[in-house]
């Protein structure tokens, strides 16, 4: 995979910057896709798109302070980001700042319109987040939650 050189970005869309990052992405080159990344939003610094697939790509390296950064770049950019509230909900939860996580996913239930799987994997990650705080009560309020919307479980992250 030989990613875009320099100087070229300017001559590229968003669109054509992202299939070549994702591109990269598929072939296991992480590090050249942030390469991608960083020339687009040099370019585009106001896509939230590409903050969020450059944070979701940095989630996946397991750099999480930078992720949370792009991911809350994308959401100043466009407030009703659901993927971009998921994904920041995940890296707050993985770097232990569990009330954030559980602020990112209490505002994601208030999108309208979201599918009965996604519902449910928000209330069970931000059961986890309760859990791990030690509310018992909240997490098993979030549990009852999703298993309204994901009666056999099968999303459920305790396997249960």
């Amino acid at each position: 995979m030989n990613p875009t050189p320099e100087g070229e970005m300017q001559n590229q869309s968003i669109e054509d910057a992202i299939s070549e990052a994702e591109a990269a992405e598929d072939a296991g080159d992480l590090d050249g896709a942030l390469a991608v990344y960083a020339r687009a939003i040099a370019a585009y610094p106001d896509s939230p798109d590409l903050h969020y697939l450059r944070g979701r790509c940095l989630f996946g390296l397991d750099r999480y302070p930078e992720a949370i950064a792009d991911l809350t770049r994308a959401l100043a950019l466009q407030p009703r980001f659901l993927s971009a509230f998921m994904f920041r909900a995940l890296a707050r939860y993985a770097t232990g700042d569990h009330r954030g996580a559980i602020a990112d996913n209490t505002a994601a239930l208030t999108f309208a319109d979201i599918e009965p799987d996604v519902v449910a994997r928000l209330y069970y990650a931000r059961a986890m987040s309760h859990e791990a705080l030690g509310e018992a009560e909240e997490a098993e309020q979030d549990f009852d939650a999703a298993r309204r919307y994901d009666p056999d479980g099968e999303n459920d992250p305790r396997g249960e």
